[in-house]
């Protein structure tokens, strides 16, 4: 799976979690706090991404997954390499 996957799928995951919202329009630098993402949104985002990339996303990692651009990397970083 490359980054562009990654990404396409992070969003899908994203907007499920936060109905507001179109994949099409978040930002990769968007925060997810301003988008919507309350900490059960965050939860369910968190969970949803380790079953759908199959990893596993360490607590003290969660805090610094803030942003789409931050998510892709991490988990690029898991699945890729």
């Amino acid at each position: 799976m490359d980054r562009q996957q990654i990404e396409t799928k992070l969003r899908e995951i994203i907007a499920l979690r936060i109905p507001s919202l179109k994949a099409d329009d978040i930002k990769a630098d968007a925060d997810l706090a301003a988008l919507g993402a309350d900490s059960l949104a965050v939860s369910w985002i968190m969970a949803d991404v380790e079953d759908t990339f199959e990893i596993v996303i360490r607590s003290e990692d969660i805090m610094k997954l803030q942003t789409l651009a931050t998510a892709v990397d991490y988990v690029a970083k898991r699945v890729v390499g």
